[in-house]
């Protein structure tokens, strides 16, 4: 395991914001087993910190895994490919898009077809790291919160879209 793994920095620079529901991060992630066949899946951040233990994966004793209980789930040698919804994103099919997810919160889609934009108020970001073949993150802002230091005021703003100074 890799100490400085820049996979577990970019996932916990990320995690307080999935935790309170101001950012919704997908990671796509590709990798081969200990007996040598390829699996990936698309994860729903946000539910494997509510589901899981992470504790393993930051601390370098466990890697990632996809499972059938993913967003997406693909089983490269036997051809398993299985879709799930979370409490975050719907998994749909587009008939020209291919695989794409919708956010349940603004109900805005989420493209990770590569060399397509994402969709609105999502960002993709491809993570190089020794530990897995191909990771990528797909964050998508669900709420921004504007503080105003002098009243002290905070104010939820559900779509940066519709944001107004």
């Amino acid at each position: 395991m890799v100490k400085d793994d820049p996979l577990k920095i970019e996932l916990a620079l990320r995690e307080r914001s999935n935790r309170v529901g101001i950012l919704s991060t997908i990671i796509f992630i590709k990798l081969e087993t200990k007996a040598g066949y390829e699996i990936s899946g698309y994860l729903d951040y946000g539910d494997k910190l509510v589901l899981e233990n992470w504790k393993p994966i930051f601390v370098g004793h466990k890697k990632i895994m996809p499972k059938l209980t993913d967003l997406g789930y693909y089983n490269w040698r036997s051809g398993k490919v299985v879709c799930n919804d979370s409490s975050h994103f719907k998994v749909k099919q587009d008939p020209s898009k291919g695989l794409i997810f919708q956010n349940r919160f603004d109900r805005k889609i989420i493209n990770p077809a590569p060399g397509c934009n994402p969709g609105a108020n999502t960002t993709r970001k491809r993570v190089y790291t020794p530990m897995y073949q191909l990771v990528i993150l797909f964050d998508h802002v669900t709420k921004v919160m504007i503080v105003d230091r002098e009243l002290d005021n905070h104010r939820e703003i559900k779509s940066i879209g519709r944001c107004e100074m």
